[in-house]
C-alpha cells in the first residue's frame, strides 16, 4: 500500500507542470518599465506575482510541460506591475515597488497621497477578479515621498486610530469631517485618503 501511494505522488508530481506547485501565482498583465518600455503577458505568457523584493519574473509556454523562464526583471526598474485574472480580465490590479519593503498592491491612488497594501507572503488574483493578501499585510500611505505604516489593516478602526489619519490631512478640514464621521476597518478608512485636497 506504501508503495502504491508512493508511486501515485510520483506519477502526480510527474503529469503535473511544476508551475502549480510554485509559491507565486502566474498572472496575465502589463510590466512598466521606467523607461517607457512596456511588457505585456498574455495567453502562454505569463508574469509570476513578486514576493517581497524578489525579481519579477516572465514565463513562456505557462502551465505546460514546456513552461520556462523568459525573463527576470530588477525590481527597481519597474514603474508599476498591472495584472488580472484571465477570467476577469475587466478587473485590474496595480503593484508597485517601494524600495523599503518590496512589491507592494495599490489601493488607491490620490493625486496628493497613495494607500497600499504590502504583504511579506505575497498576494493571489482569483477567478472572479478580485486580490488579497497572503496571511498578514501593512497598509502603506505615500505622502510628498514620507512612507506611514499602518498595522492590522482588517482591525476596526478607534478613536486613536481615526485621530492619527486626520493628523496626516489635516490641510483638508473637509475630508478631516469625513473621517471623524467613518466607522469600520482601518484598511477602508486609509482608503479614502485617496480624496485628499490640501487647501492651498
Amino acid at each position: 500500500m506504501k508503495l502504491l501511494n508512493l508511486l501515485l505522488v510520483i506519477l502526480f508530481g510527474v503529469l503535473l507542470p511544476t508551475s502549480l506547485f510554485a509559491r507565486d501565482q502566474l498572472v496575465e498583465g502589463n510590466v512598466y518599465l521606467s523607461s517607457g518600455k512596456v511588457l505585456e503577458a498574455r495567453d502562454s505568457i505569463r508574469i509570476s506575482l513578486p514576493v517581497k523584493k524578489k525579481k519579477l519574473k516572465i514565463f513562456e509556454n505557462a502551465y505546460t510541460a514546456r513552461q520556462k523562464k523568459m525573463e527576470e526583471i530588477v525590481p527597481t526598474t519597474v514603474d508599476s506591475l498591472v495584472v488580472w485574472s484571465t477570467t476577469s480580465v475587466e478587473r485590474h490590479h496595480t503593484l508597485c515597488y517601494i524600495a523599503k519593503y518590496g512589491w507592494a498592491w495599490q489601493l488607491e491612488k490620490g493625486r496628493h497621497i497613495r494607500v497600499y497594501c504590502f504583504s511579506p507572503k505575497g498576494y493571489n488574483v482569483s477567478g472572479n477578479g478580485g486580490m488579497w493578501y497572503r496571511v498578514k499585510g501593512v497598509i502603506i500611505v505615500e505622502k510628498n515621498g514620507e512612507l506611514f505604516v499602518f498595522k492590522n489593516p482588517a482591525k476596526r478602526a478607534n478613536e486613536k486610530f481615526i485621530k492619527q489619519v486626520t493628523s496626516l490631512v489635516a490641510d483638508d478640514p473637509v475630508l478631516v469631517a469625513k473621517l471623524n464621521e467613518s466607522y469600520g476597518d482601518r484598511s477602508k478608512i486609509l482608503r479614502m485618503l485617496s480624496l485628499y485636497s490640501p487647501i492651498l
